[in-house]
Order: C-alpha cells, then structure tokens, then sequence
C-alpha cells in the first residue's frame, strides 16, 4: 500500500501521488481556474450583443510526477533500482489508467493537506498517454493529464444547512452561509415536517433572495406535503415520500434548480398553513475554482 511522504499531497482513488517512489513536482495546473463556456446573443437589430449566463467549462490539467527505482512505495529499498523503477512505474499506471469501477469511467482525484485538515476532490479522467522522460537509469520524470469534466474541486465533506420552523409558523427567512468561492448548482433540499401522514402544509416554496432576479430564485411545490419532500438540484427531480414529484416542482428566476452563491445566501421558506414543526435541510458540497 503506497505511502503518503507530505502532508499536502494529491491521491488518485486514494493511492497518494506523492510517495518514497513517485513524487508530485508540481500542482499549480490544478489550482488554476477554469475557462467559460456559452456565448451571448447577437441580434442584428441591436447594438451590440444580449449579455447570456456563462457557465463553466472542463479543464484538463497536468500533473508532473518524478519515480525513482531506489525504494517501493512504501519506502523499501529495492535489491535491483533498475527493476525496481519498472516496478514503481507499473504500480504507478494502475491506478492512472482510464479505467475505473465507475460508470462514468471517472476516478477520484483528492488535494490533501493535514495540517489544515482541508480535502477537496474531483471526479476526473485519466489519460494513459503518459509522457515519460529518463533523469537516468534508475529515475523518470512522467506528465499525467487529468480531465476534469465539472471544471471544480468541491469539498470531500458535506455541509448542512438548517432551517427551522416552529409550529403554525408559515414563513421565516434566514441567512445561511455556503461554503467555497464559488455558485452550487447542485444542492439536495430535505423538508420534513414533524406530523407527517396529515396534511401539514398547503404548499413548499423556498427562495433565495440573495439573487436580484425580481424576487429571487425559487422553487414551489404547490400542492400539501404530508410526507417528507426531497428535491434534487442536480437532477431536476423530487420525490414526495415514495412518489416521484419532480414534475409538479416550479422554478424560476434561474434555469438551475435553487443555485447558492459562496458566503452569506438570505433563504425564505413559506408554507402556507403549517400546524407543526417543521425543518429544512440544505445539502452542498462547497465548490472552488
């Protein structure tokens, strides 16, 4: 089992990339940030162009890495350096090669650093087309490219923001604080109200007025909860319960699902003829560029 030598070092569906064997010369690729896509609207009526959201683009990004022959990954000294550099190099390009247990084909990429106790990841591609350069006999330099499809690194942990709401109270807003620097556009919205199996509340509506979108963003399930409702910003589908309710749920403001910017986000839940108390759980992994 390699062997983290760091205490800032990347892994590769956790086998350290900075080890006795293989160390990691350089990471500034990654903490680049990445390019833009989409394009504003050309009207040949007006001056100009009409200004269209941007979103994020991938990136592929270039790890150097040099082996040595000397020692195993876990710091054993090789009888033969010669053979142990092919050795080194072959337990290397297992786990960078692009295949993986995933569906996606993806593996996950991780930035470690204990002493901040900071871990951010990535799911990302892994080229094989390894460029390998001898240092000499018993060493290579090797540049592995990584393709990062989201274009971000997002926290490893997950962060829950609560929002309560006391019984026959049918409105509350509050500011909640989203980690990263960067917008989530996938965030896992729990409502549950305590006396489920009666109808609780006429309707669900949660805004983000932090946006200036004429009132915010929001999404509204308009019809009684009675049961918990789970709502998935990343897949644009809700379940009431066991039903699948993702068709019944209105957004607008914004094409993405209830987006979170980084930092303070004033939130509003209305639930117009609440009787019991009832919570809010906003699920986000932060994201950075």
């Amino acid at each position: 089992m390699a062997t983290a030598t760091f205490s800032e070092y990347l892994t590769i569906d956790d086998v350290p990339l900075s080890t006795p064997a293989w160390v990691t010369e350089d990471i500034a690729e990654l903490l680049s940030g990445p390019e833009t896509r989409g394009r504003d609207l050309l009207n040949p009526a007006r001056t100009g162009e009409l200004a269209r959201r941007r979103g994020l683009a991938a990136r592929t990004v270039a790890l150097p890495i040099v082996v040595n022959g000397y020692v195993d990954s876990d710091g054993v000294e090789h009888a033969d350096p010669r053979a142990g550099l092919i050795a080194n190099l072959d337990e290397l390009k297992a786990i960078l090669t692009p295949v993986s247990s995933t569906l996606t084909g993806t593996r996950t990429l991780q930035w470690v650093n204990e002493d901040s106790e900071v871990t951010r990841e990535a799911e990302v591609h892994v080229s094989p087309a390894i460029a390998t350069a001898a240092i000499g006999p018993h060493a290579v330099r090797i540049v592995v490219q990584v393709t990062i499809p989201g274009g971000v690194l997002r926290d490893a942990e997950q962060t829950v923001l609560n929002i309560n709401i006391n019984h026959n109270q049918t409105t509350k807003t509050q500011t909640v604080t989203v980690p990263g620097n960067f917008e989530v556009q996938d965030a896992f919205i729990e409502f549950d109200n305590a006396g489920a199996g009666d109808p609780d509340c006429d309707s669900f509506k949660i805004t983000n007025l932090t946006y200036d979108a004429g009132g915010g963003v929001y999404l509204l399930y308009d019809e009684v909860v009675e049961d918990p409702l789970l709502i998935y910003a990343d897949t644009y589908t809700a379940t009431l319960g066991a039903t699948e309710v993702g068709g019944s749920i209105v957004s607008a403001g914004s094409p993405i699902w209830l987006p979170l910017l980084p930092g303070p986000n004033s939130i509003q839940v209305d639930i117009p003829g609440n009787t019991v108390n009832s919570h809010v759980h906003i699920h986000v992994y932060g994201v950075w560029v």
